[in-house]
């Protein structure tokens, strides 16, 4: 006979491998990474190529959210292996871990069939499904943002300490660990002297890397966040609406939203839901009053998780459901998002199309391009794509030049204006900069829209217009005259 523990460590493991197998499927429909993951990428491929943390060499822009993740995706670039497949798979094992952690942490007391079902509802999930294959740093920061809380929870300062140092240089909101980590420990009336020092611990942790950036690119945040707040400005009640808009684009994220929520409050005496509250609370604040539209899916990975786990779990856990009943409930959540997932992967997303296009016009004119100037409505793809070339992006992200023609713009027409209708800004980056390439999907960041006008078309020849249903109608343009590399 098995006594208990040996009994509950064949049911982890089972679970593990169940969650592993179902991690293996869900890799066999990954979408590639998403755009802003190949700012990143460049990012790598020039620490790992030319020992320079830039996005064009020479210049100190930190156009990246996520320092650690470029150091961690520059290894296989430095043995010229290529960082997006360690980007794709590493998100995803990273949300297989969190499950595993979460089942393992709080709901080990359910059946083994209802933790199988109910991994393989987060792991499909659509929302969570996107940001583990994004490429982006979303599903480690997940891992790490949850290790660093469950540390806290147990009262491993120092450890959780460590972890929060991790999770800000994955990302700014980072910080959101060790805040909400030290306000649970206070509340829960912990020793102040050890709280004091894992805040010490961090400190000492983090602010090297702070003085490394501030002295190379003049700012230790990132330079993203001032660019994106040019380009989308949004007033602190505007961005509530937007943030519960985002948070449930179907009835289902709608549900699921209300269910975590509702079970997040009602435990929050719990001292695991009370230190993840906590923080799902001050990172909701701080994506409202960011100042920024938050349209972008990577925003909201952490909170999607937290409420399909913790959440959830601990709403189920306030009813008491009969065993057949919860294993019912699971397996019908486990279809709905099943299905859900199947519904929205089978819409047309025109941002895959897109980026498809970009890929085509690396495919066809990379050797071209060479190391001239390209200037880009969307500077991912073809930014990794064209690692000789001199990218300079429209949005201002990673040209500090961009950057100020826009900020310009934005203080001329205000907050409430909207500088992708005024054609402008465009017009001033092509004739100050005076790029050789233009490369942009009509109509896109108004770059496509400046086609038409004479000045433009004086300079310009249109050598690629690619189909707008199937590659995204990306347009590439080059000056006149110019003798190809």
């Amino acid at each position: 006979m098995l006594n208990s523990y040996e009994t509950s460590m064949r049911k982890r493991l089972t679970l593990c491998i169940a969650l592993i197998v179902m991690t293996f499927f869900t890799v066999l429909a990954k979408r590639p990474p998403i755009d802003d993951a190949y700012i990143t990428f460049r990012y790598a491929y020039n620490l790992a190529n030319h020992l320079s943390f830039t996005y064009n060499p020479g210049e100190y822009v930190l156009g990246t959210t996520s320092p650690l993740w470029a150091a961690l995706l520059s290894i296989p670039e430095f043995f010229n292996a290529g960082c997006e497949s360690l980007a794709v798979y590493g998100g995803a094992i990273s949300l297989t871990i969190v499950t595993a952690l979460f089942f393992i942490h709080l709901a080990n007391s359910y059946s083994l069939l209802v933790q199988i079902l109910w991994g393989a509802a987060i792991l499909f999930y659509y929302p969570l499904h996107t940001v583990a294959f994004s490429g982006l740093e979303s599903g480690f920061s997940i891992l790490i943002v949850a290790l660093g809380l469950f540390s806290f929870r147990s009262e491993r300062f120092l450890l959780g300490s460590l972890f929060a140092t991790a999770a800000t240089l994955l990302r700014p909101d980072g910080v959101l660990v060790i805040v909400a980590g030290s306000i649970a420990a206070l509340v829960a009336k912990s020793s102040f002297s050890r709280i004091a020092r894992g805040v010490a611990l961090y400190g000492i942790c983090l602010t090297p890397f702070l003085l490394v950036l501030y002295f190379f690119f003049g700012e230790a945040l990132p330079h993203s966040i001032a660019a994106k707040r040019v380009l989308y400005p949004v007033s602190i009640g505007k961005n509530t609406l937007y943030f519960f808009e985002a948070l449930s684009q179907t009835p289902l994220d709608a549900i699921l939203l209300c269910i975590g929520g509702a079970g997040l409050v009602l435990s929050i005496r719990d001292s695991t839901v009370r230190v993840f509250g906590i923080w799902a609370l001050l990172y909701s604040v701080g994506l409202i009053a960011s100042g920024v539209k938050p349209i972008f899916f990577w925003y909201f990975g952490p909170l999607w998780m937290l409420f399909s786990t913790v959440g959830i779990y601990t709403a189920i856990k306030q009813i008491h459901l009969p065993a057949l009943v919860m294993k019912s409930s699971v397996a019908a959540l486990l279809a709905l998002m099943i299905f859900d997932t199947v519904a929205r992967e089978r819409a047309v997303d025109r941002v895959l199309i897109r980026e498809d296009g970009y890929r085509q016009v690396v495919r066809d004119f990379r050797s071209q391009i060479g190391s001239s100037r390209v200037l880009v409505g969307e500077t991912g793809v073809l930014g990794y794509g064209l690692p000789q070339a001199k990218i300079i992006d429209s949005a201002g992200i990673c040209s500090r030049e961009t950057y100020e023609i826009n900020k310009e713009l934005r203080e001329k027409i205000g907050r409430s204006g909207d500088l992708q209708r005024d054609t402008d800004w465009a017009k001033r980056q092509i004739e100050e900069l005076s790029p050789d390439w233009r490369i942009g999907s009509v109509g896109r960041m108004q770059l496509g829209v400046i086609e038409g006008e004479e000045w433009f078309n004086g300079r310009y020849e249109k050598v690629a217009l690619y189909s707008a249903e199937e590659l995204g109608g990306v347009g590439v343009y080059r000056v006149k005259g110019l003798i190809p590399y």
